[in-house]
């Protein structure tokens, strides 16, 4: 169902990507590391530690174990610091956060890079939340004195400095903060429980991959909302494709809106799976639905925006030459949206930049977000839907809204 259209043209539009079928993205995307990040030099001594506001930053870790240290300050009370850190990298390299107020631990989270035969470099990163149901009270009503150390595993000596970006986004607290410090009060509802089925989306893009290739789709899921992602390429023989004992790997990884992996949702889910000689190969992955109490169990998740689907071939053996295969990717959102949070600093809970007030923690579906009846209303993409033609209407609109529903 189309929810708005910006006037007849954006119909007329709209009818002739329906006619013509789902088409490839326009160009390639770089994922979450296209978005621009202001360079910084972490430091290297805990006194004098690094300044951070809300935002996204480029530093670089060098090997060894070697750790560089931040400062935050919170701008409001009570909010919840969503500290993240991620990188592109093969397999062998790990990252590592730890958090504190005061002298106070607030949490921690490690993450190793993703083994892949040959290759590629695969996104790897960990996220804390600091001053969620749980936190110590220092942790929670500190607005001053935040302090983070990130550095990589003492296995890494061996390898070339790692570059990292690293996100920081502010939430402001929930109009009730009880609900927020016990959850068992209030009206928001439970983790939803993850459904084991898999419904592929209606529409499919075709699609071509290289050994060795990392392609990246968005998708905006709003809060009820879930996602379903399918892989699906024909046997080598029937492409035609030799490549001796085993064929590649083909793997679907989800990314979150701060930039990290997020766990496959469905119980059933094949993520990963080696191409078949004689049989087609299937790879799915998907996400429950948004929910703010998510983010008091794990694995879940828990914050609206921009998601991306990663799909990676792995590479050829160095005495071979690559291979380029053909797949079918279906991607789609579910659900309708629901369990919206009410929070005490009003439709724009989420502090992206120094003075920027957001919907979207990532950023990038702010400019088309608008306020209905006092809410958010997100607009639900996928990136191989005439991704072009949309941004031109919009432009041409004048920041007029389409929302595909399906």
């Amino acid at each position: 169902m189309i929810d708005r259209l910006g006037g007849g043209l954006a119909a007329l539009a709209l009818s002739a990507v329906a006619l013509a079928g789902l088409a490839h993205a326009d160009a390639a995307s770089d994922g979450p590391f296209a978005a621009a990040a202001e360079r910084i030099s972490g430091s290297t001594d805990h006194r004098d530690p690094t300044r951070l506001t809300a935002g996204l930053w480029s530093d670089e870790l060098a090997p060894s174990d070697e750790g560089h240290f931040f400062a935050y300050d919170r701008v409001e009370e009570n909010t919840t610091v969503h500290f993240a850190a991620f990188a592109a990298a093969g397999a062998g390299d790990s990252i590592t956060i730890e958090t504190f107020a005061g002298d106070v631990s607030c949490g921690s989270a490690s993450a190793s890079s993703p083994y892949s035969s040959n290759g590629p470099e695969r996104v790897f990163g960990a996220t804390v939340l600091i001053g969620k149901q749980g936190s110590s009270d220092d942790c929670v009503n500190q607005r001053e004195g935040l302090r983070i150390v990130v550095s990589r595993g003492g296995s890494t000596g061996d390898l070339d400095p790692l570059p990292i970006r690293i996100k920081v986004v502010e939430e402001q607290r929930l109009a009730d903060q009880q609900e927020h410090l016990d959850p068992e009060r209030g009206s928001l509802p439970e983790p939803p429980d993850v459904d084991p089925s898999f419904a592929a989306p209606d529409g499919s893009t075709t699609r071509e991959i290289r050994q060795g290739e990392v392609q990246y789709v968005p998708v905006d899921l709003d809060w009820g909302e879930g996602l379903d992602v399918e892989a699906t390429t024909a046997s080598m023989a029937e492409q035609k494709i030799d490549t001796g004992f085993s064929g590649p790997e083909l793997t679907v990884d989800l990314l979150s809106p701060l930039g990290v992996p997020i766990d496959d949702g469905l119980a059933d889910g094949d993520p990963a799976e080696s191409l078949s000689s004689d049989t087609s190969t299937t790879v799915t992955a998907g996400l429950a639905p948004v929910g703010y109490r998510n983010r008091f169990t794990s694995d879940l998740p828990y914050l609206p925006g921009r998601y991306w689907v990663v799909v990676s071939l792995s590479g050829a053996a160095a005495d071979a030459e690559p291979v380029q295969i053909s797949y079918r990717l279906r991607v789609g959102a579910n659900g309708k949206r629901s369990g919206v949070p009410t929070y005490r600093g009003g439709d724009r809970p989420f502090l992206i930049g120094p003075d920027t007030w957001a919907t979207d923690p990532s950023g990038a579906t702010n400019a088309a977000a608008e306020s209905v009846d006092g809410s958010w209303t997100s607009t639900r993409r996928w990136a191989a839907v005439g991704l072009g033609l949309v941004g031109v209407l919009c432009v041409a609109l004048g920041g007029s809204r389409l929302i595909w529903r399906g």
